[in-house]
């Protein structure tokens, strides 16, 4: 059976729908096999966005579901992964670890009072070099309760002039807003 359309989205899984409990690098994609918790290996081909938290997918002719037969319905969860939970201790050093963190290309979940990572030992060692507290843990990775940020390379360059129209470096507008004078 392969699941191809969004028919909703919801909080937890609605009593009538199968299951199936994905990693955050698993949910980045719009195609893949998985294995339910009713333990069916089922199909997923969404033709635009990706999988996330709370999603409910629809497999078979809408057609039918229209004319009332039961549509087979996947609702899409987190499963639990190991992560580097990054507490700052003030404002300063958060914005410091979340820009060490983007800046190795990791993706990185931002909560108020926390960051999270991929379990990465040699980000781990880097940031507590830095005395910036972190610890090892399990982590449900659901967007819905987390600001998601970075993970990949995209056009960003840095030292020379990027594809988004600018050069890194003494070119941006600094904080205040205000234009630097020349």
């Amino acid at each position: 059976m392969i699941y191809d359309r969004i028919v909703g989205e919801c909080e937890s899984a609605p009593p009538q729908a199968d299951v199936a409990l994905l990693t955050w690098d698993e949910r980045r994609k719009r195609t893949l096999r998985v294995t339910t918790s009713q333990g069916r290996e089922v199909g997923i081909r969404l033709d635009e966005g990706g999988l996330r938290c709370g999603l409910l997918l629809g497999a078979g002719d809408p057609g039918e579901a229209a004319a009332g037969k039961r549509e087979a319905l996947l609702w899409i969860g987190a499963v639990p992964e190991p992560v580097l939970s990054v507490a700052a201790t003030s404002p300063r050093e958060f914005a410091f670890a979340a820009h060490f963190i983007g800046n190795r290309h990791i993706p990185v979940w931002i909560a108020d009072d926390e960051l999270l990572a991929p379990e990465d030992r040699v980000l781990e060692e880097a940031l507590r070099a830095h005395g910036i507290r972190v610890r090892r843990e399990s982590r449900l990775l659901d967007e819905r309760h987390y600001m998601v940020s970075g993970g990949g390379h995209s056009s960003h360059a840095h030292g020379r002039a990027s594809e988004h129209g600018h050069v890194h470096g003494r070119s941006h507008v600094p904080m205040n807003g205000r234009s630097p004078r020349r």
